[in-house]
């Protein structure tokens, strides 16, 4: 009997022996797993290129016309230069002879003097005096060999209405009217004989920053074409003869202007056509 519980000891030691065997085996065998390695960073994006800044673009506040280069449609041409004391237009002379020049008073227009410099005689001269809003009231213009010629101005209440009443109107003759919007010339009606209506576009005009503007585009005089100094640029200017007046029979005109501009939205080249001819002004500026 002993014999036989020795027998089942020694078979149980030997079963505890060897399932102790295969457990050490088993974790033996088992592989150790590689440590991931740590991941490669990401390469950092190159930084993109920073766009260069716009160039600030000029003030457009001083910028004057100093010369104007005009070819008419049989290819003739003619350069006017202008001449200034700050924003004051002083003079303003053509390759033709002929000038006009503009004196002051405490920066206020008082009196303008033209003709052809070649001429002795000829020389028109014009004075202005004012109201007490500071607007021309009066325009006395005395021309060689003839009556001084006296205009009165008067304004409606928002100035955008001018009324030229011509002192030696003769009978029947009725007054000029100038209508105005933006310090654009818009119509324009002469006595009885025609009225002329104006577009424009929205760019700076070549006189847009001349001192006395708003007192220079209300005066149509010998001396002084108002239509230099408007805001903006001409796009059309129709003159239509009055069915009722003397000039009823004349046919109406049509004149369109293109342009070309500078970086600043002045004129550079303008092209004006009527009925087939054109004419081109091309403007150099003290910016240029």
């Amino acid at each position: 009997m002993k014999k036989v519980i020795y027998i089942f000891a020694l078979l149980g030691l030997l079963a505890f022996s060897c399932s102790s065997n295969d457990d050490t085996t088993t974790e033996d065998m088992m592989e150790t797993p590689e440590e991931p390695g740590t991941p490669e960073e990401p390469e950092t994006p190159e930084e993109p290129e920073t766009p260069e800044e716009p160039e600030a673009p000029e003030t457009s506040s001083t910028i004057l016309p100093t010369r104007v280069e005009i070819v008419d449609a049989d290819g003739d041409t003619e350069i006017i230069t202008y001449t200034y004391t700050g924003m004051r237009l002083d003079r303003e002379s053509s390759s033709s002879g002929y000038f006009v020049d503009y004196t002051y008073s405490e920066n206020r227009l008082t009196s303008s003097r033209g003709g052809f410099s070649t001429q002795t005689e000829g020389i028109i001269t014009e004075s202005y005096t004012y109201d007490n809003q500071e607007r021309i009231n009066r325009i006395s213009i005395n021309i060689p060999n003839a009556n001084q010629n006296n205009s009165i101005l008067t304004y409606s209440a928002d100035n955008n209405t001018v009324t030229d009443t011509n002192e030696n109107a003769e009978r029947g003759e009725l007054p000029d009217v100038f209508t105005f919007n933006n310090n654009n010339l818009t119509r324009f009606t002469e006595d009885n004989r025609f009225s002329s209506t104006y577009t424009y576009d929205t760019n700076n005009a070549p006189f847009v920053n001349v001192a006395n503007r708003s007192v220079l585009v209300r005066l149509s005089t010998e001396n002084i074409v108002q239509l230099n100094f408007t805001t903006n640029n001409l796009l059309t200017e129709v003159i239509t003869p009055n069915p009722q007046g003397n000039n009823a029979n004349e046919e109406t005109s049509t004149y369109t202007y293109s342009y070309t501009y500078t970086a600043s939205n002045f004129p550079r080249m303008v092209t004006e056509e009527s009925d087939g001819d054109i004419t081109t002004y091309t403007y150099t500026y003290n910016n240029d």
